[in-house]
């Protein structure tokens, strides 16, 4: 009777044992899976916060610098985000950082310019009309010089089209459009940063940086070859020139030179900025939101850009002089060569193959075996029409109709 007392009891401690522990983890499992819910909660609204920061950069509702500034969203104290904004080659980076307690959420994007005007061409007036030939197209309104268009007749070809322009035309200004100081700015905003940095004494083989980090420099007094994997908040500065090779990798990085070339069938993502040239070769494909610009300083033999045959560019095109230089600029644009964008050239075009978006230029040059023309085009394509409604481009002129927006997301 005793043994069988004694066994009961045990048992019956062993079923209380099992349902203290079966239902202290149902207590457990509750509040864990209660925290798992309250921090997704929290999480998404950060996320949302983030992303609404983004939207107040995009306003440009206030005046907001690199230096994190706070700002309170829907009023609320918990609802607080840190914007700051810098530049990055011809567009911006926009930072928004969300917190609450310990938890972060961070929102990186680049931002760029919508310009919705409808222009195609908008060449200066310098006293001589513009010269079509052969099946050349120019579709959108133009800006044209008082003398107007006529056809002409060059290397047995004479204008094949019905009309000379598709689009509305006015009378051109003996300059071009102003160019927006902050975009001036903002392409030699990294020279003058790097003035602080330190020459890379061996330059690294490959570099990957977020854009949620400080911005990483790589500068050379030498010559650079480019072969390797460079990825994100990276700048490359040469005193001297780059190559680009084929089999290089390059995404959002700046690259700032003498002179810069990037060899045949190259495809990345990446902006090029050259004191003297920049030339590319054939079957390359710089892909949006790419940027080639030439800022000349100097008169050297080349001051120009150059694209060959068979070659595709979808971004921003640009060409500037300082005051001081006496030469015309040149951008060349070969057979079955693309641009996807905004071209915007102080000086002359070479334009033999396709502008999908605007040109601002102040001249055509035209070289044929047989003499070389001005103002005259013979093939070539600008059609505004053709520029994705997606596209968007940086604050080139002060006078444009635009709003700014998102161009890619970053982090």
């Amino acid at each position: 009777m005793t043994k069988l007392k004694a066994s009961a009891l045990f048992y019956a401690m062993l079923i209380a044992t099992l349902i203290g522990i079966i239902s202290g983890s149902l207590i457990l499992f509750a509040y864990l899976n209660n925290l798992l819910f309250l921090n997704f909660d929290i999480n998404q609204k950060l996320l949302l916060n983030a992303a609404s920061g983004i939207e107040i950069l995009k306003g440009r509702s206030m005046d907001i610098g690199e230096e994190p500034t706070k700002v309170q969203l829907f009023d609320q104290e918990e609802d607080e985000v840190e914007l700051s904004i810098k530049p990055w080659g011809a567009f911006e980076i926009a930072t928004s950082i969300a917190t609450a307690n310990r938890a972060k959420e961070i929102k990186v994007a680049q931002m760029g310019w919508v310009i919705k005007d409808n222009i195609a061409l908008y060449l200066t007036d310098n006293n001589r009309p513009l010269a079509l030939c052969g099946n050349t197209i120019i579709k959108g309104d133009c800006y044209l010089p008082k003398a107007g268009t006529k056809r002409a007749y060059i290397e047995g070809k004479s204008f094949v089209g019905q009309h000379l322009i598709n689009g509305n035309t006015k009378k051109s200004n003996t300059k071009l459009p102003e160019i927006s100081p902050e975009f001036l700015s903002q392409i030699q905003y990294y020279l003058t940063k790097s003035n602080n940095q330190k020459v890379s004494e061996e330059f690294p083989d490959s570099a990957l940086n977020s854009f949620s980090q400080p911005t990483q420099y790589l500068i050379s007094v030498d010559d650079i070859i480019i072969d390797q994997y460079y990825k994100g908040n990276v700048v490359i500065i040469s005193e001297q020139d780059i190559v680009i090779r084929q089999d290089a990798v390059l995404e959002d990085v700046l690259i700032y030179a003498n002179n810069i070339i990037v060899e045949r069938h190259f495809k990345g993502n990446v902006q090029l900025i050259a004191k003297d040239r920049i030339k590319i070769e054939s079957d390359v494909a710089l892909q949006y939101p790419s940027v080639l610009a030439l800022m000349a300083e100097r008169i050297t033999t080349k001051n120009t850009i150059e694209i060959d045959q068979n070659t595709n560019i979808s971004g921003i095109v640009f060409l500037n002089k300082s005051e001081s230089l006496n030469k015309e600029l040149r951008l060349r644009l070969e057979k079955n060569a693309m641009i996807e964008g905004i071209v915007y050239v102080k000086g002359e075009v070479e334009l033999k193959g396709k502008i999908h978006g605007t040109l601002y230029c102040d001249n055509f040059h035209l070289k044929t075996p047989s003499s070389i023309y001005q103002n005259h085009i013979l093939d070539g394509v600008i059609d505004y029409s053709l520029l994705s409604d997606n596209f968007v481009g940086s604050v080139l002129n002060t006078g444009s109709n635009k709003h700014k927006s998102l161009v890619k997301w970053l982090f």
